[in-house]
């Protein structure tokens, strides 16, 4: 009942923010500082009605390794909230296409910078990283990605899709991993303490001097480091 009881305020506070950031994004379209403005005024928030705490490592990390790629596990929707307690200044997001049309959402997430594309015309996918490399050197603004492209849904690390891979090397900027602990493993809705997300910010992995030859290594190198913390990440005691 609990958990019903903070997705349906998890809800309205979404509905009330949105509105307020899509204004700003209005004002000052494809601004990066538009998605900040929305992370940092409904992420607290959201964190505070799902009622789960945070220790989150090694946050230093997204600061000193600018412009990067930022690659991060893809778990659940409640991702977003995530998003929201990372808060990662000048960046941006790689998301579908389709998100373009949910309502009053759609619009705000296209005009904070956001990158979209339509993942299933590779043609088109890899024209949409070549305008990404373009924005990461030319305006100095990092992107967050998710790799796996798809939710895991709580089972392990999924298979990494080669898109921030090839558009880092393109930018010839780092990849900075941001590994989160498993939702269904740690977090109950249900529960008022409703328990303890770890997240850790992994040292950058430099792509200078690789070329496309280095992608399959590059992707598997990054998985396989994610996949090794997130495991760590789990086995941490819940306090």
């Amino acid at each position: 009942m609990l958990s019903v009881v903070r997705i349906f305020f998890l809800g309205l506070s979404f509905l009330f923010f949105t509105p307020i950031a899509l204004i700003l994004c209005l004002l000052r379209p494809f601004n990066p500082d538009n998605l900040y403005f929305f992370a940092a005024t409904w992420g607290p928030v959201a964190h505070r009605i799902l009622g789960f705490r945070v220790v989150f490592t090694n946050r230093h990390i997204m600061k000193e390794s600018r412009p990067c790629v930022f690659v991060m596990n893809h778990q659940t929707n409640y991702d977003l909230v995530l998003g929201g307690i990372i808060r990662i200044k000048r960046t941006v997001s790689l998301g579908k296409r389709e998100i373009l049309w949910f309502p009053i959402f759609g619009l705000f997430y296209w005009l904070s910078g956001n990158i979209l594309i339509k993942r299933e015309k590779r043609s088109k996918a890899l024209k949409a990283m070549e305008k990404v490399n373009k924005i990461i050197r030319d305006k100095n603004i990092s992107i967050l990605i998710m790799p796996e492209g798809t939710r895991s849904k709580g089972r392990s690390l999924g298979k990494f899709k080669k898109g921030a891979f090839r558009t880092a090397i393109g930018a010839q900027v780092p990849i900075v991993p941001i590994c989160a602990s498993s939702w269904h493993q740690n977090i109950n809705l249900n529960k008022w303490n409703a328990g303890t997300l770890h997240i850790n910010v992994l040292d950058p992995i430099s792509t200078q001097g690789m070329d496309t030859s280095s992608i399959n290594s590059l992707t598997e190198t990054c998985r396989e480091k994610m996949e090794k913390e997130i495991e760590r990440l789990n086995q941490l005691r819940k306090v």
